[in-house]
């Protein structure tokens, strides 16, 4: 399994503490394991940054009590922009205003800034996560479709056999509602996973289209973070349905105000031919290629 880089600079002892068991949590949430190398100079930051080429992400007090445009506490940002590292800045300097790091932000993609006067230790472990974290698939699906007593027609089990080698070695995670937990909150868990997806596929049936479930708290989250730009969704169409003429409000189920053509979206297979109009091996390359595309998000 991949071990994730993490270079963390900070000068002050305390706050490279704090800073570091908040990174581990994060590791531990998405539990992947990580190298979290720490330096207190930014002149041996810009040698370790520099002498490794797969940083994951870099944390930093981007000016380590010197003024907020002081080249060495921007230029290892800058660097890290032009080698695309997910960067976080954290810093207690007075002179690092909001409107200069929103400035910065812009420049240099900075996914965000944490000022240690009001540092938000839950946030700061979300975005991290969010950084770290590798594809999140979310499974959208209607139990009908994965409760078949022939292993063969149990798609959601299909589709996550072909998922499961790429989550092994590091590349992706998913989640559907069997991933739940006995004594977890059923919803909330589910709604946490549907922000946190990074891509969701959709195993689209009759029973999907007829659930009120996913007509009312699935596909509402999915479709406004699919036209805010952070989502992809791939459906699969399972079996003949009304796939070409339902509309879904979002992001209020009834009242919208948006509407949403599920066919507008590019499916992985055509209406006309379904995954069970199929023959195995014909369903095995759909569902291998779903596996792949979503490799590249």
């Amino acid at each position: 399994m991949k071990e994730y880089k993490i270079l963390l600079v900070e000068d002050e002892l305390v706050w490279c503490d704090i800073l570091k068991h908040h990174i581990q949590t994060a590791l531990d949430n998405l539990k992947i394991t990580g190298d979290i190398q720490v330096t207190n100079n930014l002149e041996k930051a810009w040698d370790i940054f520099e002498g490794e080429e797969s940083w994951d992400l870099l944390c930093t007090d981007i000016a380590l009590g010197d003024e907020f445009g002081d080249t060495e506490g921007t230029v290892i940002v800058s660097r890290a922009a032009e080698r695309k590292i997910p960067t976080v800045i954290v810093s207690g300097t007075e002179a690092v205003t909001t409107q200069l790091v929103r400035n910065f932000l812009k420049v240099d993609k900075v996914a965000d800034f944490f000022a240690k006067k009001n540092f938000d230790d839950s946030s700061f472990v979300r975005l991290v996560e969010k950084l770290l974290a590798p594809t999140r698939v979310f499974i959208c699906y209607a139990h009908a479709d994965n409760e078949d007593s022939d292993p063969k027609k149990r798609w959601l089990e299909r589709l996550e056999i072909n998922l499961k080698p790429f989550e092994r070695q590091g590349d992706i995670m998913f989640f559907s509602d069997k991933d739940v937990k006995p004594g977890e909150n059923w919803h909330e868990r589910i709604q946490h996973e549907l922000n946190n997806a990074s891509s969701a596929v959709l195993l689209v049936s009759k029973d999907f289209l007829a659930s009120d479930y996913i007509a009312n708290s699935e596909l509402p989250v999915l479709l406004k973070n699919a036209a805010d730009g952070g989502l992809r969704v791939f459906p699969i169409i399972i079996s003949p349905c009304s796939y070409e003429r339902i509309t879904f409000k979002y992001p209020d189920p009834r009242v919208g105000p948006n509407e949403f053509k599920l066919s507008s979206l590019q499916a992985a297979n055509p209406p006309s031919m379904t995954l069970k109009e199929m023959n195995e091996t014909e369903q095995d390359r759909v569902l291998l290629e779903v596996a792949k595309q979503l490799l590249e998000i």
